[in-house]
């Protein structure tokens, strides 16, 4: 018997943990040489500015419960050279006004041309931060594909930026964010998030797939043979999770084999089928 299957056996006998309605919020933490340029950045340029400042961290709101962190290097014992591979999709349904706001400042826009041909089943463009992460303004379109993910959005209201501080139309925001990650394979990714996460999958896009976190919060599952990123043993990013049953998810994780490092503080982590390290806390903790 494999272990995997022993593992979802374990899991089968278990009492139910916390689903991922019940998360808080849903924290990405990118990694930076230099972090005062990339608080600029999201505030100047993005309108995103500080709900909490630290040492060695700043964080953003993007919605709510949907948090994106700019972390120091040391914080998270990387080398400036390890790779920014994840993305982050800002979800919007003002793409056009994002666009248009943004392709006239000189930005490092990955795309060069905004074509959002009709029919599709989503539209975006991305641009890249000073450090080589990649934002990815993304807009979900009535299709097929988007039947269980569109109700969850057209329920969410936009979180407007401080468009005064970078300069923006007035009312441009986000409602939500994915953030994705790259695997060799995709299909042992899959299997990790809905057999041992307890995930479900919202959205297939055959190469990517879309789990719900929370509210206004996903994850993404890409397939880095054919992402924006390939596949790499090292990233500098950490996918920080609120969770109110995070104690009783470790004692899962535990009792079904799967490697569990605690802090003294009471948060956990453990590394997902492609290396990435996903942290749980519960709310109202500070894990550094």
């Amino acid at each position: 018997m494999s272990l995997r299957l022993v593992a979802v056996l374990l899991l089968a006998c278990l009492p139910a943990i916390a689903t991922a309605e019940r998360m808080v919020a849903a924290e990405t933490v990118f990694h930076y040489e230099d972090l005062d340029r990339a608080v600029r950045f999201y505030r100047d340029h993005l309108g995103l500015v500080p709900v909490e400042t630290r040492d060695d961290a700043v964080v953003l709101e993007v919605a709510p419960g949907a948090l994106l962190t700019l972390a120091t290097l040391e914080s998270g014992g990387y080398a400036p050279d390890t790779p920014r591979t994840a993305a982050i999709a800002l979800v919007t349904d003002q793409l056009d006004e994002w666009w248009a706001a943004l392709s006239t400042r000189g930005l490092n826009m990955r795309t060069q041309v905004y074509d959002p041909v009709p029919g599709r089943a989503h539209h975006g463009f991305v641009l890249v931060d000073p450090e080589g992460w990649f934002l990815e303004f993304e807009r979900f379109n009535p299709h097929p594909e988007n039947d269980e993910l569109l109700p969850r959005l057209d329920a969410l209201t936009t979180r407007t930026v401080d468009t005064v501080a970078a300069g923006l139309p007035a009312g441009l925001g986000f409602k939500a964010t994915i953030l994705w990650f790259y695997y060799d394979d995709l299909a042992e990714a899959e299997d990790f998030v809905v057999d041992t996460l307890g995930l479900p999958l919202v959205t297939d896009q055959g190469w990517a797939k879309i789990h719900p976190l929370g509210d206004t919060t996903w994850l993404g599952l890409v397939d880095g043979a054919r992402g924006m990123h390939g596949y790499t043993e090292d990233k500098a990013v950490l996918l920080d999770l609120v969770d109110p049953a995070a104690a009783e998810r470790a004692r899962t994780f535990t009792r079904a084999g799967v490697p569990v490092e605690r802090a003294a503080d009471g948060s956990f982590e453990i590394r997902d089928a492609g290396g990435y390290r996903l942290r749980w806390r519960a709310p109202g903790t500070r894990a550094d």
